[in-house]
């Protein structure tokens, strides 16, 4: 191999120039370079020297060399060490590569400093994609080229500063030549497979190797190893750079180095001093610049050494733009530069706002909606959420409507229509972006106890069975029959694998149950899913008020709330009711609202505690008599401080029941007429009447006014 290290130029500075460049006209080890002096690459490995020959045309040329590796073996290897050394700043090294259909593990091309791996282009049997590596990243990131047999590539290295450099994959001189050519979109030559910047660790490049590692009939070609100065000596450094994306087309200036020289100490550079001016071309999907008119830039920043242009009307989004600047130099020759493109930013559509959660009466009509803002025109496709993998796209028919509209409406709403809705929304992009998922339900009792005939599990159709810790008993209920939990170690408990099903609660619910008891543990749960360390609700005793049940309800704020004004461990039977609407929660007993009056005037002070939904999602399934915590992996059943007594007609809601519905419910089960507080209702018999207009005549014009003594 024949260093030029120095070329005479019109101008006079040094001038790193090809010290590699040929086409094979032999085989490693019979100094292919044609000049019998200098053996190029050396085959090491599985057979050696013996494992590489000449072939011809795959790239074009009438001669290639290959190595392969047979029957499983060490791999072969043929490596070219840098006859200048180490490659100078702006210097690139590349060369064609290909490789045949059977990869046993893996074969490509690696940039090294001594014999370390600094930088890779490889491809596996283990993925259809190419993969790059770099020592400063220390891993590899698929490309967006997939396999194809015999694909051609040019792969163009070039060190960029210390320790820094980039590389670029293009297909080759011709086209693939392979079963598939055209899989990846990819199929032309020079087509950009893939372009990154990186960082190596060693003190520089120096060297390169083909290699493949093991296998029948694992083979690679490669052929016109160059390396040259035309990173340096041509514009560079561009802006956008090569492969960008999701380029802002506001504003946008196209920036690059201007043409450079090495100095006397090659890692220094001076201007090209034959540069004069510079043609610039760009054009709109299409890299041919035939037709196009350059533009001449004849200024640039003699301290930065860029030159720049803002095009006179912004760019088009949605749009890849191809551009070349070519070296106009005194003495009229055009020096052509490197094809650039990028791509514009995508007028992906913006989801504004959703719908939150909705809950409709059954038989109702549920309107879910995003708001969108679009450059483009927008698709809408909404999904019912079931795995993640397995969705459901919904269609127009029947009870649905506006599938494909911003707007989705799901008429005679029943509870099989509950769940969780999304929406994907596309437009001229291409890309797609999806809502987040909004809940949907019906009001309804979601699970209901009433223990009748030796039954523990809820008697609504669909909610999930229930297990029992200890022997808990059937005993006589307020209405028919209950179950009694004797001590700390009996409570029942839904399927743990099931406790999605509750999620629904974590909007609006209300958890109601009968119970007699006079077991006041400390801050002990009633009814509960968790409710502890900072997830889920428990309709329990208030630690800090003796005898009284407060609703706490995790994440909402005023999580414990305020404890009831009445006391229920009195071993006597008392209905005990905890709702939440999504901003206020109360707790009830008897059927009657636990308010809180001022202890100066008599007067309410509030009626429940201002919360805001969700109840922070639990893990872990409803237990009644005490709490169960964990998940189905790590179930946790507690016994320190359950509340033993007789349990029934326990029943959990999907939304907050009004006070008539709480003091329907009392009555209903009781016997007992119930009377809801009203303004007028001087007489107390919850009928406002003729004897209470009596009772307001009686005081009429009465004056209860106290005045100062007059002397």
């Amino acid at each position: 191999m024949l260093l030029a290290s120095s070329v005479l130029m019109p101008f006079v500075y040094a001038q790193g120039a090809d010290n590699v460049s040929y086409t094979a006209t032999g085989s490693p080890g019979s100094a292919p370079d044609g000049n019998d002096t200098v053996d190029v690459w050396t085959v090491t490995g599985d057979g050696g020297s013996d494992r590489s020959l000449l072939k011809g045309g795959q790239d074009g040329n009438n001669n290639v060399w290959t190595i392969w590796d047979l029957d499983g073996g060490a791999g072969t290897y043929a490596t070219h060490n840098f006859a200048g050394g180490a490659l100078y700043t702006g210097q690139s090294v590349s060369l064609d590569w290909t490789h045949r259909v059977d990869i046993d593990i893996a074969v490509g091309v690696r940039l090294l400093s001594g014999s370390n791996v600094e930088a890779e282009f490889k491809l596996t049997n283990a993925s259809h994609y190419f993969s790059r590596y770099d020592t400063g990243s220390g891993v590899f990131v698929n490309t967006k080229k997939r396999f194809d047999n015999y694909d051609l590539f040019r792969v163009n290295f070039t060190v960029l500063g210390a320790n820094s450099y980039q590389m670029s994959v293009t297909e080759g001189t011709i086209a693939d030549n392979g079963f598939n050519p055209t899989e990846d979109t990819n199929a032309a030559p020079g087509d950009v497979v893939d372009i990154w910047t990186g960082t190596f660790t060693g003190a520089g490049i120096t060297g390169i190797q083909i290699y493949t590692e093991g296998g029948n009939e694992s083979d690679v070609w490669y052929d016109d190893l160059s390396i040259n100065d035309n990173w340096l000596n041509h514009p560079h450094q561009e802006y956008p750079a090569l492969g960008q994306t999701e380029v802002a087309v506001a504003g946008l200036e196209l920036s690059w180095t201007i043409p450079q020289g090495r100095g006397v100490n090659p890692e220094t550079f001076v201007v090209d001093p034959n540069l004069v001016s510079m043609n610039l071309y760009i054009n709109e999907n299409e890299p041919n610049f035939v037709s196009v008119t350059p533009i001449a830039v004849t200024s640039w920043n003699s301290t930065t050494n860029k030159a720049a242009y803002t095009p006179a009307a912004a760019l088009n989004k949605n749009s890849t733009y191809f551009w070349r600047v070519d070296s106009v130099l005194d003495n009229n020759t055009v020096r052509q530069g490197d094809i650039w493109q990028f791509e514009t930013e995508l007028t992906r559509a913006v989801i504004v706002s959703y719908s939150g959660y909705q809950q409709v009466d059954l038989g109702g009509t549920a309107n879910l909606s995003v708001v969108v803002e679009s450059d483009s025109p927008e698709v809408y496709q909404w999904y019912k959420y079931v795995d993640g993998v397995s969705d459901i796209a919904l269609v127009d028919g029947g009870d649905i409507s506006g599938a494909n509209a911003a707007t989705l409406s799901i008429a005679n709403a029943q509870p099989e229509d509950d769940g969780k809705y999304y929406c994907v929304v596309n437009n001229d992009s291409g890309l797609a972006v999806t809502s987040a998922q909004i809940l949907m339900s019906t009001r309804r009792a979601i699970a209901y106890w009433d223990f009748e005939n030796g039954n523990l599990d809820s008697i609504v159709s669909g909610s999930p069975t229930t297990l029992a810790a200890g022997e808990p008993a059937f005993v006589p209920g307020i209405l028919g029959d209950g179950v009694q939990f004797d001590n700390d170690t009996e409570l029942i408990y839904t399927d743990p694998m099931l406790v999605s099903y509750f999620d629904i609660c974590n909007y609006g619910m209300t958890v109601a149950c009968w119970v007699k008891t006079n077991d006041a543990q400390h801050w002990a749960p009633l009814v509960a899913r968790n409710g502890d360390g900072g997830q889920g609700w428990q309709l329990r005793q208030n630690g800090n008020t003796a005898n009284r049940p407060c609703f706490t309800t995790r994440g909402t704020g005023n999580d414990d709330g305020t404890a009831a004004n009445r006391n229920i461990f009195d071993q006597e039977w008392h209905f005990v009711v905890g709702t939440f609407d999504g901003t206020v929660k109360k707790v009830y007993i008897d059927g009657i609202l636990s308010v809180v009056y001022s202890t100066d005037t008599g007067t309410v002070v509030k009626t429940g505690d201002a919360a805001t939904a969700p109840i922070n999602a639990s893990t872990s399934p409803v237990a009644i008599g005490g709490r169960v915590s964990g998940g189905a992996g790590a179930l946790n059943i507690e016994t320190n401080n359950n509340i033993a007594g007789i349990y029934d007609e326990v029943a959990i809601y999907n939304y907050a029941l009004s006070a008539q519905e709480v003091a329907q419910v009392y009555a209903n089960i009781s016997g007992n007429e119930i009377c809801i507080s009203q303004t007028y209702d001087l007489s107390g018999d919850c009928v406002i009447d003729i004897e209470d207009l009596a009772l307001m005549a009686d005081e009429w014009l009465s004056d209860s006014g106290i005045r100062p003594s007059v002397n």
